[in-house]
């Protein structure tokens, strides 16, 4: 590419090396879906270095009057969640709960009641969803669980999903974290089991966090790449990066422009802290695109001691001892960031399934939550609402009668390869 560029200058030695390394296929991975390419630099692939590499794009970017983008592959880590009790098998409810279905433990499910799914749900009965695909981009989700079967989405009798640590076809959760999140958005509902779920939807579990809760920037992409790819209109995952990366950054805008919502969690500590825009990556992506960044509230709506938040942080959610599926059929209460990221992401997909976009997604869930939301010292939380399921999908039917009713559709998954290690 430079060798072109550069009339009759040859190319320096550094230069070389690099042009050797951008030749070999087994060293550059290609995301076409969100613009981005993984170069295996300093390996037996690619004897260039990092440094040699971003240098040659910059003088490639300068010439050709472009711009690109060169990053580290930064390392991340889950914002994992808590389990705070654990609960049996699921078992034949022997009447309906608050919430009027009959699972197991929807009694315990004050988080839904506390959204108002009841309303959200008999406001649905008479409505024909479009197909909604949730991408979880987590620790892969135990998809032969008895509540969530169901929901998994399959192609020739094969889970469709992908798993980026071991590079395989076989998204399981082995540690817990994924499973949790699938639970709250699509659990089986009204199936005498378990727990219900927000939504009638079909997940994607995509892997690429290690059992240790780490990963790096190229498997977060590899995600969303591969959720896009297979028509997933909501991705929610649970990473956080303690700065910012404009690759990701970049990635996030082509998944907005494309109409798939990216929800996050804000991470944990004790006590919660604000966070600074440009050292909280994902979150930190709201403050510039329509991407969700969702706090963390308990049974008083207290923003949560453990959850951060942000002036970017538009939505809360309950976050803490919800009852959803866990790792080895089971079921377990649990506390974490990542709980009402989940919810936010059940509640989306209801939206999704009305014929709503993007934007009237995004627009109807802030528009539509509760302020009622503050700090444990009772001060107010100026930054966002709760969440409110019931008038959210209340105002989503009310654009539909002032517009044309959406016809049903069907959502068909893209056939893909299977990925390469880069």
């Amino acid at each position: 590419m430079l060798a072109d560029l550069l009339g009759t200058r040859r190319l320096t030695a550094s230069e070389t090396t690099v042009t050797d390394c951008l030749s070999n296929q087994l060293a550059v991975e290609s995301m076409f879906t969100v613009g981005v390419q993984v170069i295996d630099t300093a390996s037996s692939n690619c004897n260039a270095t990092r440094e040699e590499v971003c240098q040659y794009l910059a003088d490639a970017a300068e010439a050709l009057n472009i711009d690109v983008i060169c990053e580290p592959n930064y390392a991340m880590q889950l914002d994992a969640s808590s389990e705070e009790s654990f609960l049996s098998n699921g078992r034949a409810a022997s009447e309906l709960s608050a919430l009027g279905v009959n699972d197991r433990f929807a009694s315990e499910q004050w988080n839904l009641e506390r959204i108002g799914m009841k309303e959200a749900w008999e406001a649905l009965e008479d409505q024909r969803l479009r197909d909604v695909v949730v991408a979880v981009v987590d620790t892969g989700v135990e998809y032969e669980h008895e509540d969530l079967v169901g929901s998994m989405m399959y192609r020739d009798g094969e889970i469709l999903g992908y798993d980026f640590v071991k590079w395989e076809r076989n998204p399981y959760d082995s540690h817990g974290h994924g499973t949790r999140c699938a639970g709250i958005i699509a659990a089986q509902t009204n199936n005498t089991l378990g727990v219900a779920g927000i939504a009638p939807v079909k997940i994607i579990p995509i892997k690429i966090f290690f059992d240790s809760g780490g990963t790096f920037l190229d498997k977060v992409l590899f995600g969303l790449e591969l959720a896009m790819l297979l028509g997933a209109n909501v991705s929610v995952t649970s990473y956080r990066f303690e700065g910012r990366s404009e690759a990701l950054k970049s990635a996030a805008e082509r998944a907005s422009q494309r109409g798939h919502l990216i929800i996050a969690a804000p991470g944990i500590t004790i006590p919660g802290k604000e966070l600074n825009v440009n050292s909280s990556s994902p979150c930190s992506l709201a403050a510039e695109l329509p991407v969700l960044c969702v706090a963390s509230t308990n049974k008083r709506d207290e923003i949560s001691r453990f959850s951060n938040y942000a002036n970017f942080t538009h939505i809360v959610a309950p976050g803490e001892y919800v009852y959803s599926t866990s790792i080895g059929n089971t079921y377990t209460s649990h506390l974490g960031s990542s709980v009402p990221a989940s919810h936010v992401a059940g509640v989306a997909a209801l939206l999704f399934g009305l014929g709503l976009t993007l934007p009237e997604v995004v627009e109807t869930l802030l528009d539509s939550s509760d302020d009622v939301v503050k700090f444990r010292n009772g001060t107010a939380f100026p930054y966002a609402g709760r969440l409110n399921a019931g008038r959210a999908v209340r105002q989503a039917l009310a654009r539909q009668s002032t517009t044309a009713s959406p016809s049903t559709t069907t959502t068909t998954p893209t056939t893909v390869g299977t990925p390469t290690k880069s």
